[in-house]
């Protein structure tokens, strides 16, 4: 494991739409994507400074320690940084992650927020398969049990990028914005999470406005149910809705779907319940 890097930030945790509804800036632009089942990763070509050890004669001189600037590839997960694939983590051998990225060449400073979805190189699924019996009726004709593939067979997964940032050295962070995004992916030959709405969406949340609170509420629940649009074997896990506000700040939240939940084995309300990609 390595250490952390302030030119390599961890995504922010994914607040509930239900509880932030109310905090999203008029006149805001937004963008919904479907929620990915997988696990969460990061690359970048990040930024970082490494101690030169100190010759005898410069300790007796009590010199202090130079450092080396320089830019390095850092894979990682949502929380850890990995050193490689034979860091030990939830899935044992990692190696998958690795394979992912391999081929990507960044640009100085940027880094790559993504969704892992399939399978890992053993051919394990990255996500449980789900025991559908418990909803027969609401689920017929879905595979008993679900494995979410999103169009992969084993041992293959797919990356998919839903966040592009670029620092400079000291740190500073610009976010890309969610055309540019999509545009450098283009660039780099990846896919980025699907659009639901393909069209930005102004945010105006007075009672005259097209997209007010209530409007956005329902539309995002219509989105949220049914067969995910990658892979219509099994459902979609929700939907994330993408706030770019009109101060320059980023924000995202996400609606979970009511099916999912009870596959899960968890309340659709409840706030206890953690996301094992999240957590990784």
């Amino acid at each position: 494991q390595r250490r952390e890097n302030i030119g390599f930030p961890k995504h922010i945790d994914t607040k509930q739409l239900k509880h932030y509804i109310d905090s999203i800036p008029e006149d805001s632009i937004i963008y919904i994507t479907e929620k990915l089942h997988g696990t969460s990763g990061r690359y970048g070509l990040v930024y970082e400074e490494t101690e030169v050890p100190l010759k005898r004669w410069e300790k007796l001189l009590r010199r202090k320690p130079k450092t080396i600037g320089e830019y390095k590839y850092m894979n990682g997960t949502r929380n850890v940084v990995m050193a490689d694939h034979t860091h030990a983590g939830y899935y044992g051998n990692e190696e998958f992650r690795f394979n992912a990225v391999k081929d990507i060449q960044l640009h100085k400073g940027e880094v790559l927020y993504f969704e892992l979805v399939g399978y890992t190189t053993t051919g394990t699924p990255i996500m449980s398969p789900q025991n559908t019996s418990n909803l027969k009726k609401e689920l017929k004709g879905y595979a008993n049990p679900m494995v979410y593939s999103y169009g992969n067979e084993s041992p293959n997964c797919d990356l998919y990028v839903y966040r592009i940032t670029r620092a400079d050295p000291d740190g500073n962070v610009t976010e890309l914005s969610w055309p540019q995004v999509k545009r450098r992916c283009g660039e780099l030959g990846l896919k980025a999470v699907p659009d639901l709405v393909h069209s930005p969406i102004l945010y105006v949340p007075n009672k005259y406005g097209i997209t007010n609170k209530e409007v956005l509420g329902k539309w995002v629940d219509d989105l949220t149910e049914g067969s995910s649009t990658l892979d219509t074997r099994h459902i979609r896990e929700g939907v994330v809705i993408r706030v770019e506000a009109p101060d320059g700040t980023t924000d995202w939240y996400k609606n979970k779907s009511f099916t999912f939940g009870v596959l899960e084995g968890y309340l659709k309300d409840s706030d206890d319940y953690v996301d094992l990609e999240e957590s990784s």
